[in-house]
């Protein structure tokens, strides 16, 4: 999960590799911690208003809930509207550029360079808690340095990041 403006807000595990992408979601309730960030959505609902969260936009196999969303799909034998055609082009443009902040953290973490061998699981299954916790450090440096260097996702979106100050009172 990356932010328009460059952060790492969430970091969820250690999860067996074995796990895919829909069981990550589901077992970091990822959906209601997004749902969480946004009361003033949550309250307008609750009051009839039709207020719209804002939404992840993840791989096709999601499932859609009210904070994560995917590609438009036509239904069988429809179509899809002009504006979800629309939505799907410039979403995909958006999907390669969420794999930039993984590129610069391991550019400037060379420890998660496969030389290494890292593995967040041990050879007897058991979570190597060492390796996770070097990760959590590592994304929270990543998300300092972004505050104070800005980053390729940023600007991509056209967002600054908050202050280190501000991420750090947060934090």
């Amino acid at each position: 999960t990356v932010f328009p403006n460059g952060i790492v807000p969430f970091m969820y595990g250690p999860i067996s590799a074995r796990e895919n992408d829909i069981a990550a979601v589901n077992m970091s309730a990822l959906n209601a911690h997004l749902i969480a960030l946004q009361p003033l959505v949550t309250a307008a609902r609750a009051n009839g208003m039709n207020a719209h969260y804002l939404s992840l936009f993840g791989d096709g196999i999601f499932i859609p809930q009210l904070c994560i969303t995917r590609k438009h799909k036509a239904p069988i034998g429809g179509f899809l509207l002009p504006r979800q055609v629309e939505e799907n082009n410039a979403m995909n443009s958006v999907r390669t550029s969420v794999e930039w902040p993984y590129e610069t953290i391991t550019n400037l973490f060379h420890i998660l360079h496969a030389k290494y061998n890292k593995h967040l699981l041990r050879r007897n299954r058991e979570v190597n808690f060492t390796l996770h916790a070097q990760l959590r450090v590592i994304f929270f440096l990543y998300n300092c340095y972004v505050c104070l260097n800005g980053s390729k996702f940023g600007e991509f979106f056209d967002m600054d990041p908050p202050s280190l100050e501000e991420y750090l009172n947060v934090v």
